[in-house]
C-alpha cells in the first residue's frame, strides 16, 4: 500500500484516502529515488551508489571501505538489509538485497543515534531516539527484540530539537508527501543530521513511533485516527 498502486486505484475511483499521493508514496518507497531527490535539494543524506550485479557491490565496497550499509531499493521495515564488515558474508548479503528486484545501494555508513521525526498535518512532533543493542536497528531490533528502547523527545538540545524537526518537514515536502509519514534520520556523534528515508504509511499500533511522538503533545490514539482521517478529508475537498 505504500507504492502508490493503491493510490491510483482509489484516485481512480474518486475514493478518499489518507496520506499521499502517487508520486510521492512512489518516489518514497524508492530509496534511491529518495535519495536522489534529496541530493539534489541538498539535503544531507549519507553518500551511496546503486549496485545490480555482484561486480557493482564488490567496486562500490572499494571505494567506500567497510563498514558500510547494503540495501534493496524497494522494501521497507529494514527487509534485506546488511551491515557490511570484514566479517560479514558478502555472497549472502549480496543475494538478499538483489533478490528482490535487482537493484539495491551501498551507502556510507555513518556512527551514531537513529532518530525518527514524525509529521502531522503540515507540523513536526517532537523527535524519537531509538536505543537498540543490535548493531544497527535492523528487521529483529524493530520487531522482536525486547530490549529496544524509544526515548521522546529524543534531542536534549532545543536548538538541535528544533533543527532536526526543520528539516524533517523540509524533507517531507520536497519528496511532495501529504497528510502524515515520518522522516528516519541518523544522528552523526558531531550531531549533524543524515536523512535515511521518508515512510508515507508509518506503523499505526499503539505502541508505535507515531502515537508515541503524538502523545507528547497530548494527542491521545483515538484523536490522532481522527487527525490523519482529517487530512484525507481537507485534500479531497480540494
Amino acid at each position: 500500500g505504500e507504492d502508490g498502486s493503491i493510490q491510483g486505484v482509489l484516485e481512480w475511483l474518486g475514493i478518499p484516502y489518507t496520506g499521499s499521493g502517487i508520486l510521492a508514496s512512489a518516489s518514497a518507497i524508492d530509496k534511491i529515488v529518495t535519495k536522489d531527490i534529496l541530493t539534489g535539494k541538498g539535503i544531507p543524506t549519507p553518500a551511496y551508489r546503486v549496485v545490480t550485479s555482484r561486480g557493482d557491490i564488490l567496486k562500490a565496497i572499494e571505494e567506500f571501505k567497510f563498514p558500510l550499509i547494503l540495501k534493496p531499493s524497494d522494501q521497507g521495515s529494514s527487509v534485506g538489509m546488511s551491515l557490511l564488515s570484514h566479517e560479514t558474508d558478502i555472497n549472502k548479503a549480496i543475494e538478499l538485497a538483489l533478490g528482490f528486484n535487482g537493484i539495491a545501494f551501498i551507502e556510507e555508513y555513518i556512527v551514531g543515534e537513529e532518530i525518527t521525526v514524525a509529521i502531522l498535518q503540515g507540523e513536526a512532533l517532537p523527535s524519537i531516539r531509538i536505543e537498540t543493542p543490535h548493531k544497527f536497528y535492523d528487521y529483529r531490533a524493530k520487531y522482536e527484540s525486547k530490549e529496544t528502547k524509544y526515548v521522546c523527545p529524543g534531542i536534549n538540545d532545543v536548538r538541535l530539537e528544533n533543527q532536526y524537526r526543520e528539516l524533517a518537514l523540509n524533507t517531507f515536502n520536497s519528496i511532495r508527501c501529504e497528510g502524515w509519514g515520518r522522516v528516519d534520520f541518523i544522528k552523526a556523534n558531531s550531531g549533524k543530521p543524515q536523512v535515511l528515508e521518508v515512510n508515507t504509511i508509518p506503523g499505526m499500533t499503539k505502541n508505535s513511533l507515531f502515537p508515541i511522538a503524538a502523545s507528547k503533545l497530548g494527542i491521545h490514539f483515538d484523536e490522532l485516527c481522527w487527525r490523519i482521517l482529517e487530512t484525507s478529508m481537507i485534500k479531497h475537498q480540494e
